[in-house]
């Protein structure tokens, strides 16, 4: 059992191969200190307004590039790598809880009001940093999850039903917190911020009946669910790159 937990908790901590310079776009390198753990990110942009990038599990702050050419001339950018991923410093286990205290940490480091853009675990770990953080002002979420014990469930794939119980169980005890009671649904629309939910209506990783539900439970927020994107693809899609930056400039 104890083997399967750390096969679980395992991702690639692959560190940047570009940088926003591939961009054309200057920055700096920064260090945030998230408790004992050093985060690693870049600070950018030529606007004033402050916005944090979340990337998921398993990738790096390398995943916003094409979004910081869009932003960087109207906001103040900063993109990190969470821990055990990328460059920042190694960790175990990472759950969405220590993303949501990494994004905290983050917050505090720009020390005033922000707003926030994430990814996958990214996303669910902001959509419920931004109802719990009185700094943050916005989150826009890309192709989130809705239950955090829900998507740790899919992703056991073909373990039986008993033992599946048996390893949520197993997890939680790890981790020290429960699985369902953290996430995304209980959280979304806490606060009166503006909320924009983005999800591919093609993406295999996580169904956009998971967003389609955040939106059920916190109708106020603002969706977009775009045809032929998948859960990568609204990273780079042009449709969904304006719309963020549609909303942010408007909101």
């Amino acid at each position: 059992m104890l083997g399967l937990i750390e096969n679980f908790f395992k991702n690639a901590r692959i560190p940047p191969y570009f940088t926003p310079a591939q961009e054309g776009l200057s920055y700096e390198d920064v260090e945030i200190r998230s408790g004992e753990r050093v985060l690693k990110g870049w600070l950018l942009g030529e606007g004033q307004e402050p916005l944090i990038m979340v990337h998921g599990w398993g990738a790096n702050r390398e995943v916003f590039l094409p979004m910081m050419r869009l932003l960087a001339p109207h906001f103040l950018l900063l993109a990190f790598d969470v821990s055990n991923h990328g460059e920042s410093s190694p960790y175990w286990p990472v759950s969405i809880r220590v993303f949501w205290e990494d994004i905290g940490a983050a917050v505090d480091f720009l020390g005033e009001e922000v707003w926030l853009v994430g990814h996958s675990m990214g996303a669910a770990s902001s959509l419920i940093a931004a109802n719990t953080y009185e700094k943050v002002k916005g989150v826009v979420a890309l192709a989130p999850f809705a239950s955090t014990e829900e998507i740790t469930e899919r992703m056991m794939g073909v373990l039986p039903a008993s033992l599946r119980k048996k390893v949520l169980k197993k997890i939680e005890e790890e981790v020290g917190f429960s699985l369902k009671e953290f996430s995304p649904q209980n959280y979304i629309c806490r606060r009166k911020i503006p909320h924009l939910i983005i999800h591919g209506k093609e993406d295999e990783t996580v169904p956009v009946e998971d967003s389609l539900r955040l939106r059920e439970i916190c109708p106020e927020a603002e969706s977009f669910f775009p045809e032929g994107e998948g859960h990568k693809s609204v990273l780079v899609s042009e449709k969904v790159l304006r719309r963020v930056e549609e909303f942010l400039k408007k909101s």
